[in-house]
């Protein structure tokens, strides 16, 4: 293997190992250069910051979660709340799948999802995920506002954050969470989803 790509990918999975670890603020590029066994000035051929090495490790699994869940939306064989309830589910395998480095995906240098950060691919890929969510919701209900939409897709994308937040850092297997949290999380968004339908009233029926 060509040397270069050797050591850019030790720096990415010492960085990796850091990050499940520690909290990324008080990590440094010196100490993810000396995990990854080469020199400080040798790291910055490679990456330029800390946050590009984040967005290099984010941006691969948030770009697969961004694609399944645009297959979902696109199912034609499922209901506008059966969407969301898959897109939960998907959720929660994503955590499972990026246990350690969840909370780095998801939040570390993050913006509110309705500012525009084109500086940044990983909140353009996240923002760009939370309006996939948005759009579901408003096929649940298409009388929405923007302002409306925008309220509803946070408080589903808390109770689908919460969820996760509830086992993030326990020891527990995989399958018992999903086993344990699915059906708790899908209860949960048909009382959000009916929630917003009864407060729409009669414009919707």
């Amino acid at each position: 293997m060509d040397k270069s790509i050797e050591t850019k990918k030790r720096i990415l999975f010492a960085a990796s190992e850091l990050f499940s670890i520690k909290s990324y603020d008080t990590i440094t590029m010196r100490e993810i250069a000396k995990r990854a066994n080469c020199s400080h000035t040798t790291i910055y051929l490679y990456y330029k910051d800390k946050s590009d090495l984040l967005e290099k490790l984010a941006i691969p699994p948030l770009l697969t979660l961004a694609k399944r869940i645009d297959r979902i939306r696109s199912r034609k064989t499922l209901d506008p709340l059966g969407k969301l309830k898959v897109i939960g589910r998907g959720m929660i395998n994503f955590s499972i799948e990026n246990r350690s480095l969840y909370l780095t995906y998801i939040t570390v240098n993050s913006i509110k999802v309705d500012e525009d950060d084109f500086s940044s691919e990983i909140n353009a890929v996240r923002n760009s995920l939370f309006n996939s969510l948005k759009k579901v919701i408003l096929l649940n209900n298409p009388y929405l506002t923007e302002e409306e939409a925008l309220k509803y897709g946070r408080m589903i994308f808390f109770q689908i954050h919460g969820t996760i937040m509830s086992y993030i850092n326990s020891n527990e297997e995989g399958l018992s969470i999903r086993q344990r949290v699915i059906p708790i999380l899908e209860e949960a968004l048909e009382f959000l989803i009916q929630g917003i339908l009864d407060k729409a009233g009669p414009q919707i029926k």
